[in-house]
């Protein structure tokens, strides 16, 4: 925990040293917003989704509506690539709790 603690003060303070991790973090990011956009409509939309939680194949039981619509942060029914860049950087890299991408994958328990 102490070790992404430092990186992410270093995310926060915009040290350089920390460009190329993000650089390569950001395109990861988009690699799954690429998988998830199923029809390449570049959004994403709540099918596309659930698609992606069950492709797991786990018991991941969770309100999964009710956490598209979190993430939907400009209510429009549908995810951007914006949107899905907020939330893993949140899921990923933020300490708060009850940042809402946290709950990308299902309540941190």
């Amino acid at each position: 925990q102490a070790y992404w603690k430092k990186i992410l003060g270093m995310v926060q303070k915009d040290d350089p040293s920390v460009k190329p991790v993000m650089h390569f973090f950001h395109g990861a990011i988009d690699s799954i917003f690429d998988m998830l956009d199923v029809d390449n409509s570049d959004v994403i939309e709540f099918d596309e989704y659930d698609r992606y939680i069950n492709s797991f194949n786990a018991k991941m039981e969770f309100d999964r509506e009710a956490v598209f619509s979190a993430m939907d942060t400009d209510g429009n029914g549908r995810l951007s690539r914006e949107e899905i860049h907020q939330m893993m950087e949140e899921y990923f890299l933020m300490v708060d709790e009850n940042a809402v991408g946290n709950n990308f994958y299902g309540p941190l328990k």
